[in-house]
């Protein structure tokens, strides 16, 4: 990621940000937490917890790669840092 430009960079932050508000809605949306619901079922565990589980995960990745992205982007624009 050190050869990206500014613009991709800011680019790449813009839609990791807009990734995290989306899971995060989804994951709020009524027909993922419907009363009530436990089909399906995945590995023994009933929808909400897998679903809860899987979007998780994603926030975590996403949060880390954005981590990294804005690290790499604070370094572009700042020269002191470098």
């Amino acid at each position: 990621m050190k050869n990206w430009s500014e613009k991709k960079l800011k680019f790449t932050w813009s839609f990791i940000c807009c990734c995290v508000f989306l899971l995060t809605g989804i994951t709020f949306f009524t027909g993922v937490i419907a009363e009530g619901k436990i089909d399906p079922i995945f590995l023994s565990m009933p929808f909400h917890l897998w679903v809860s589980i899987l979007s998780t995960v994603l926030l975590v990745a996403l949060t880390a790669l954005g981590g990294f992205v804005f690290y790499q982007l604070k370094i572009k624009s700042d020269p002191t840092l470098n």
